[in-house]
């Protein structure tokens, strides 16, 4: 991912997130949905190097960290 392509990344994000709730059951478990979260997590992660901050601010200090993102 370059620099210019965090609004990308951010849709394929939000494209998880969407594709799991639409397809979400009744007979899902907690243990799925941390797994749609690890995913979300997953694509978050390919951020840029130079983008990295301008997401951390955009996700806010408690999302950033619970993503993996900051420490």
């Amino acid at each position: 991912m370059g620099a210019d392509d965090l609004e990308e990344l951010l849709a394929r994000a939000l494209r998880v997130l969407v594709d799991y709730i639409d397809e979400r059951e009744d007979t899902f478990t907690a243990d799925d949905d941390v797994r749609a979260l690890e995913e979300v997590a997953a694509v978050l992660h390919e951020v840029s190097p130079a983008s990295r901050d301008r997401l951390r601010t955009l996700l806010g200090p408690k999302l950033s960290f619970e993503v993996g993102l900051s420490e």
